[in-house]
């Protein structure tokens, strides 16, 4: 647990607007998830609410402008969808919360529950190099998950017009977030359930 105690309340406030939510992002991915990703919806997600806001929307952010919602399903960061939706709201993003939104109910024809989607997200490693070929041929024949997989395909090469959207609308994503983390300082702290279930995960994971 020694490296998760780095992070205190005290030394976030010390950090400039320029670092604060690249460090806070880093703190995930290197002493969190620390390339656990088949486990990275869990832990992320027993974060406290700052850090998984940020965490959330900065990787949106990031797929976004590189590759568009279409690379954004598709890459692991993806996973959080459905609650990027959430998130941007919460930084008062509610115009790309919306253009999420919709983008997420296009690609999954408005048909997939929250933890539905998520467990397709997590076998996508079984199922992501499934020949289109051979999906149409199998018809329905198909297993539910190689079935949506490629729905999700089918329908990730028409997102230009979320894209569009998203690149066109003047929310300021780091201001909103920075914004947010200075005015919930007092929230960084795990509280004891998130605390608990960090140390049992660990300790299962790593004998720490």
């Amino acid at each position: 647990m020694n490296s998760r105690n780095k992070l205190s309340k005290e030394k976030i406030e010390l950090l400039t607007d320029e670092k604060i939510e690249q460090y806070l992002v880093d703190y995930v991915v290197n002493d969190v998830i620390k390339e656990q990703w088949d486990e990275q919806y869990k832990l992320v997600m027993s974060l406290p609410e700052p850090i998984r806001v940020n965490y959330i929307t900065f990787m949106l952010e990031g797929e976004i402008s590189n590759g568009g919602y279409g690379q954004y399903f598709f890459n692991s960061s993806g996973i959080f969808a459905y609650d990027a939706v959430d998130a941007l709201k919460i930084i008062g993003a509610s115009k790309k919360a919306d253009i999420t939104k919709k983008a997420l109910l296009k690609i999954t024809q408005n048909k997939l529950s929250k933890a539905e989607y998520i467990e397709l997200q997590k076998n996508r490693e079984l199922i992501e190099n499934v020949d289109k070929k051979v999906i149409k041929k199998r018809g329905d024949k198909l297993s539910q998950h190689e079935y949506w997989w490629s729905i999700l395909q089918e329908y990730s090469e028409d997102m230009d017009e979320f894209d569009d959207a998203f690149y066109d609308n003047s929310e300021d994503l780091t201001k909103l977030r920075v914004k947010y983390l200075r005015r919930n300082m007092n929230k960084f702290s795990l509280d004891k359930g998130n605390l608990n279930f960090l140390k049992r995960f660990l300790y299962s994971k790593f004998r720490i």
